[in-house]
């Protein structure tokens, strides 16, 4: 893996010398570099205490790694061909639908949650966050792990699309 000689990773990438395995290690690397620094970029904004938002960018990496990692183990499971292609191409229309999803859910937890816990549940204290920030926190990862198992079932079945016949196998498609 290459971390700073653009020219040799280009060379390789022009020879088709890099292989579905070195491909996720890239997909990997750059997927939690990018929100490191996200998560770095946020630190001192104040919104949240630092001890949180630390506990929040670990969760995060954590749950996205795992998450590229079992897209990864799914797709090599089914043909182990054109990992990148098929996590950037279906992870659009992926992310859409669980967008769509998150924003109906997190409408209807906070809702509920609301009611529930009052208005007070809402605002940040010197005691800390509110109890919303971290329903909110929760229902996030719960979204974002969802994002991944649902990558991944069509990662595998586009692997498998030829064998089994991807329009009669996946309904809704």
């Amino acid at each position: 893996m290459y971390l700073w000689k653009v020219d040799r990773l280009a060379d390789e990438l022009g020879n088709n010398q890099v292989s579905q395995k070195e491909e996720f290690k890239y997909t990997l690397a750059f997927t939690l570099l990018g929100i490191l620094l996200m998560g770095l970029a946020a630190f001192g904004s104040g919104a949240v205490p630092p001890w949180l938002m630390a506990a929040d960018l670990a969760i995060m990496l954590a749950i996205t790694g795992a998450g590229i990692a079992y897209c990864y183990s799914r797709n090599q499971g089914s043909d182990n061909r054109d990992f990148i292609v098929r996590f950037i191409c279906l992870g659009l229309p992926v992310t859409v639908r669980i967008t769509v999803l998150g924003l109906v859910v997190g409408f209807i937890v906070g809702a509920v949650a609301g009611i529930a816990l009052g208005p007070e549940s809402f605002s940040q204290s010197e005691a800390g966050p509110g109890a919303m920030v971290f329903i909110n926190l929760g229902v996030g990862y719960l979204i974002h792990a969802l994002y991944f198992i649902y990558l991944a079932r069509w990662m595998a079945a586009t692997g498998n699309s030829s064998e089994s016949g991807l329009d009669e196998a996946v309904p809704g498609r």
